[in-house]
């Protein structure tokens, strides 16, 4: 996916465990027996696509997940109006143009083919970039060269209905998660017992935060008297302006030039018109009355 998990907590200690290839368990600091859970509760912190990839994987694998989302809860019954409708106040970038590459159209077809048709169905289009190769350039596996393009609320809603339909996964729109709940670890650091949604707590043994880059995880956790890695950072300096276009009625989708310029995202009808410039560049673009059109 474009976005993935910010941090995976088996714990807050960092105690988890593996089975190595011949059967025995790895563990990163030998905690005791006690410290291991057979069938742990894991909370999924956002669902944005990576906590609803996270969420279906894990549902899939025969574990049980509650994923927790601030945004209230879309109808999932249209895919293609999820972009008009779905108000998503704490994804600001929700409604720039988005596109699936080859890597995770791969991981969809092999992993939840079911999701890939989905999105088809609710008018994604599949790009096969072999056709841009030159010369001699293909290789082996290039059969996987496909980008998907759709716009984020319309992928984000056939994700969503694939989540909802796991009997294994509980998502709960609407609440938002407002602390981590430790208890002590003995001579260890602390360990997570649980998520704080309100007056109540939801236990859990893993959290999984896919809350973005604004996550307030790492600052709940330290608090809690758990050392954290420090985070490094970097601004890339680039401001996106893009604009969505509804073709008339006959009318084909504009040459697909790359990432500038006509093209673009596009799914049920709609292209879109990406610049990315420098943050210290400033840009000027007319639109015109009717331009929608």
């Amino acid at each position: 996916m474009a976005a993935s998990a910010r941090r995976l907590l088996f714990a807050a200690s960092r105690r988890y465990e593996t089975t190595a290839p011949a059967g025995r368990t790895v563990t990163d600091d030998h905690p005791s027996q006690e410290d291991f859970v057979a069938d742990p509760q894991i909370v999924v912190i956002g669902a944005g696509p990576a906590g609803l990839s996270v969420a279906l994987s894990l549902a899939r694998r025969g574990r049980s997940v509650t994923v927790l989302e601030r945004d209230p809860a879309q109808p999932l019954d249209d895919p293609a109006a999820a972009y008009d409708r779905w108000s998503r106040p704490s994804v600001p970038q929700s409604p720039q143009p988005h596109s699936l590459l080859g890597r995770t159209r791969r991981a969809l077809r092999l992993h939840a083919p079911d999701v890939l048709a989905r999105a088809v169905q609710a008018g994604a289009w599949e790009n096969d970039l072999r056709a841009r190769l030159v010369g001699d350039a293909s290789r082996p596996g290039d059969d996987d060269l496909v980008a998907v393009h759709c716009r984020r609320p319309v992928f984000e809603c056939v994700l969503r209905r694939a989540v909802v339909d796991e009997p294994l996964v509980r998502l709960l729109s609407g609440v938002a998660a407002e602390g981590i709940e430790l208890h002590a670890g003995g001579s260890g650091p602390p360990r997570i017992a649980g998520v704080r949604v309100g007056g109540d707590s939801v236990r859990s043994d893993i959290v999984i935060d896919a809350s973005g880059r604004r996550s307030r995880v790492p600052g709940w956790l330290e608090s809690g008297g758990v050392s954290l890695p420090e985070a490094q950072s970097q601004d890339c300096g680039v401001v996106y302006y893009s604009r969505y276009f509804r073709l008339r009625d006959r009318v084909d989708y504009p040459a697909w030039t790359g990432m500038l310029g006509p093209g673009g995202t596009t799914d049920s009808r709609a292209s879109a018109s990406s610049l990315a410039t420098t943050a210290r560049l400033p840009l000027c673009w007319e639109c015109r009355r009717g331009s929608r059109d």
